[in-house]
């Protein structure tokens, strides 16, 4: 675990200067504050198209919502050829809006009129009209747009019993040649977003044996299937989860060029996924489809137990408790400090995204108060923040993660033990015991750092763990009435569940820096209700976006 940032909060916002990788620079003004998804569109549009990778001045590889200031090197990704190079380049290249509107209202076959009277149960026949007006108006989309604007396929694979995932027709025409433009906008936004999803696995994966990257790849992408609590724009699937999600995971092999090098790989991962037929993705499906990969072609595959690896760290802690002790300094010797966390937020998460940033103030704010109650760390505890984190109501939260979790490029993986009969994982009972040591009398620097990587290497949700560790250490000062002078050094330190030395130097550093603190006040968060919450996801099954609700069909 080595420190690897510096301080970086004071840097000056400044003119931003893109640059191609030779050093010749690309002539796109970008206003101060943009983001790499504001920016991207403009240099793709210079640069003739294709997958964009920005990387700023230190190095660091920038995401989609990260702030641009200062020299960014922009690279061209490649995409090998085949299914999705084409599907992308194709989406890349857009559509005329006023063509795809003219398409559809001449292909209209007339408005719905109902036959007999408004049925009390299921309206067979509506359902029955709406399907032969996506029939009739879906090629009338791709013979305008081309094939890739067919979103219809992708989305009704997953359909079931009655569930449907793609917005059906109004009964008028006016309203569903919205419909249809705002959708076909949808699709060719996810596709451009994917992409970028796409590269960054490529880059990631790609000094990787063909299992390995094959488990990362998969585990990364299974966060859009809707059993995942998730931070993400878009999920599929619900019951039928597996072939839209096969699809996606094809899309991805192709991109990494496994449809032209091994298409008999290809096909063994999409019927391994096609083979699970479950109502809910398996705990294991990504080491699932990679062990088969494996069995299939004779490949050697090493399964990584990171969450064991930390655990072998951890015992070496105990070890500091009474060194700790002896050389403890009374708070009255302690110096005062600022609410540093509160500025990490504004300075940090605020320069990725300001809504993230508001989530996390909300979080902490509910951190604090629980603990100057004196109340005792819980899974509940951090069920509530993490719905602050994840802007989800309790209802939709899935208390202890249900999958395997990877971090760290894929280098680390955390699996899910099974309990028994059907009871929380050995993984949870395990995580929850170790929680009740926030509340031993060792030294509080110890107990804060070693809760800390508790939450980084047993990963208890599928989203938001690094945030959540600093909640929960935040959490343990507070309740102690001490702070950190300077939480950067430990925030951004460098994490390895290997690493026993660096995880005693995390210690170090955290009881070097204890202080007094001065906490800002902050204003109690919002209730978490289902109403303030961004549950809306497109391909959700039958709940669709916010602008579908104006629109009423004539009966």
């Amino acid at each position: 675990m080595a420190y690897g940032g510096g301080d970086g909060l004071e840097t000056a916002m400044r003119a931003t200067k893109f640059l191609k990788l030779s050093g010749e620079p690309i002539p796109l003004k970008a206003p101060e504050g943009s983001k790499v998804c504001d920016v991207k569109p403009g240099l793709a549009q210079m640069l003739g198209g294709g997958s964009l990778r920005l990387i700023d001045e230190t190095g660091k590889m920038l995401e989609a919502n990260d702030v641009v200031t200062g020299d960014v090197q922009v690279q061209v990704m490649s995409i090998a050829d085949g299914a999705w190079s084409k599907l992308f380049s194709a989406a890349f290249r857009g559509f005329d809006e006023a063509q795809l509107r003219a398409t559809v209202t001449a292909a209209w076959p007339g408005d719905f009129v109902r036959s007999g009277n408004i049925p009390a149960g299921e309206d067979v026949e509506l359902k029955e009209w709406q399907a032969k007006v996506f029939e009739q108006l879906t090629p009338a989309v791709t013979s305008s747009c081309g094939e890739w604007a067919d979103y219809w396929t992708f989305g009704s694979s997953a359909d079931s019993y009655g569930y449907f995932y793609v917005r059906p027709p109004y009964g008028t025409m006016q309203p569903t040649v919205d419909l249809f433009v705002t959708d076909v906008k949808r699709w060719r936004k996810l596709l451009l977003e994917l992409e970028d999803e796409f590269a960054h696995l490529r880059s990631r994966c790609g000094g990787y044996a063909l299992c390995e990257h094959l488990e990362v790849a998969i585990a990364a992408l299974l966060r859009h299937c809707p059993a995942f609590c998730t931070d993400v724009s878009w999920h599929v699937g619900f019951e039928m989860w597996y072939e839209p999600f096969s699809q996606l995971v094809s899309w991805y092999l192709s991109s990494a060029g496994l449809e032209e090098s091994n298409v008999d790989v290809l096909n063994c991962v999409s019927n391994a996924i096609m083979g699970f037929i479950s109502y809910q993705c398996p705990a294991d499906t990504a080491l699932v489809v990679a062990q088969e990969v494996a069995d299939r072609f004779h490949l050697d595959f090493s399964k990584l137990d990171s969450t064991a690896d930390w655990l072998r760290s951890r015992s070496a802690l105990t070890e500091m408790s009474s060194r700790l002790a002896a050389n403890s300094k009374t708070r009255s010797q302690l110096p005062a400090c600022l609410d540093t966390h509160l500025r990490f937020i504004e300075a940090v998460d605020g320069a990725r995204d300001l809504a993230r940033a508001q989530r996390m103030k909300d979080a902490l704010a509910a951190c604090r108060k629980a603990a100057k109650a004196g109340k005792t760390l819980s899974l509940d505890l951090l069920l509530t923040w993490h719905c602050h984190l994840m802007n989800i109501s309790r209802r939709n939260q899935t208390t202890f993660r249900r999958h395997d979790a990877y971090a760290k490029r894929g280098r680390e993986r955390y699996p899910l033990h099974s309990g028994d009969d059907g009871g929380p994982s050995k993984t949870e009972t395990q995580f929850l015991k170790l929680l009740e040591e926030a509340d031993t009398a060792e030294p509080v620097a110890l107990r804060a750092s070693r809760a800390y990587l508790d939450v980084c290497f047993f990963h208890p949700f599928d989203d938001g763990c690094s945030r959540l560790a600093r909640l929960v250490f935040d959490f343990i000062l507070t309740r102690d009435n001490v702070a950190v002078n300077g939480v950067e050094s430990i925030f951004l330190f460098g994490k390895s569940a290997r690493d026993a030395e660096g995880a005693q130097r995390l210690v170090e550093l955290v009881d070097q820096g204890l202080a007094k603190p001065q906490l800002k006040d902050l204003d109690d968060p919002p209730d978490i209700r289902h109403a303030s919450c961004v549950e809306t996801k497109w391909f959700s099954c039958q709940v669709y976006p916010v602008d579908n609700q104006d629109f009423l069909f004539e009966s």
